[in-house]
């Protein structure tokens, strides 16, 4: 059989499969051998690492230089702003890369 039925009954995944050969099926959102994790969004674009917090919930953290706003890491953006504050750069907000301004 299927490592805790899957979570079925908590509606997060199903059996699939014969005695000897048995897996998990999850459905959307939910991961791990008994579907009992919360996904990451588009498990993080390959740009993160998905995180488990204490509430059950799953989360993104991207790597430097990524994000998005749905927090799957799908999106390159700039770092630190490029020091548009202080007048030192400008991001390209398609290209998230900082160009340098020279004063």
């Amino acid at each position: 059989g299927c490592l805790n039925n899957c979570s079925a009954h908590l509606g997060q995944g199903q059996c699939r499969g014969d005695r000897t050969n048995a897996t998990c099926l999850c459905k959307v959102g939910f991961t791990g051998d008994d579907c009992s994790k919360s996904a990451c969004p588009a498990g993080c674009s390959g740009h993160g690492v998905c995180e488990q917090k204490d509430d059950g919930a799953a989360a993104c953290r991207c790597d430097r230089g990524f994000g998005g706003p749905s927090g799957d890491c799908s999106q390159r953006i700039c770092v630190d702003g490029c020091g548009e504050s202080l007048g030192r750069g400008k991001c390209d907000e398609a290209l998230g890369i900082c160009t340098c301004q020279f004063v």
